[in-house]
């Protein structure tokens, strides 16, 4: 079924022996648009924090309770890798801002989604410099980037539409920049040709004019 990420964020993950956390982001891969992970911000009462969970540790998604099942124990979920673990490319990439530049991050607290937006540094480098996967994406982080038609901006990415079943996502949700009724457009994701974390944008490979992609189905 297709569903909305925003409808998925906050859903209960729940596992057999009770519930343990929330839905609080997913991780993809910018090549394939297969979600690796689902990001769960834990609610054990000794700890807190966001952890790692396969999509294949998964069941199918209860909507009307906002739940997901999780093929889990409690004990498991606790012990599965944090976010640090993987870790998507734009924080990877302030890693190497602070490794090569002595760069010091915002002291106010942020999380895994809340990376830094107004500092910039080539892809070739965070790939060569850091460890990580470089197709590793956060939903959270590119929610906020541009999409840009051959003839300029089409819009900003708001939403994501996600496949609950294969873990995949299918199409992008975009706010168009010369809409005046507050419509949006759904860019599916095979469209996608490149995602840039340095200009905060995402390229469209086929060929067409913001009139154009305003006007398809």
């Amino acid at each position: 079924m297709l569903r909305s990420l925003d409808s998925l964020l906050g859903s209960a993950i729940v596992a057999p022996d009770g519930e343990v956390g929330k839905a609080y982001n997913v991780l993809f891969d910018d090549r394939s648009w297969a979600v690796r992970y689902l990001v769960v911000e834990t609610n054990f009462w000794f700890t807190r924090g966001q952890v790692l969970i396969s999509p294949t540790a998964l069941g199918m998604p209860n909507w009307t309770e906002k739940t997901i099942p999780v093929q889990l124990t409690r004990l498991e979920v606790e012990n599965s890798p944090d976010v640090d673990a993987d870790q998507p490319v734009s924080r990877q990439q302030e890693r190497v801002m602070i490794k090569h530049d002595g760069w010091v991050p915002n002291p106010e607290p942020f999380i895994l989604s809340d990376v830094l937006n107004d500092v910039s540094v080539p892809e070739s480098e965070a790939r060569s410099g850091s460890e990580g996967d470089p197709h590793l994406r956060s939903a959270k982080e590119i929610a906020r980037y541009r999409v840009d038609a051959s003839d300029g901006p089409l819009g900003d990415i708001t939403d994501f539409v996600i496949d609950d079943e294969r873990w995949e996502i299918l199409k992008l949700v975009v706010s168009p920049e010369s809409s005046s009724d507050n419509r949006r457009v759904l860019i599916p994701t095979r469209w996608v040709s490149e995602v840039s974390w340095e200009q905060r944008r995402v390229r469209l490979s086929l060929r067409g004019t913001t009139t154009d992609f305003l006007t398809k189905p």
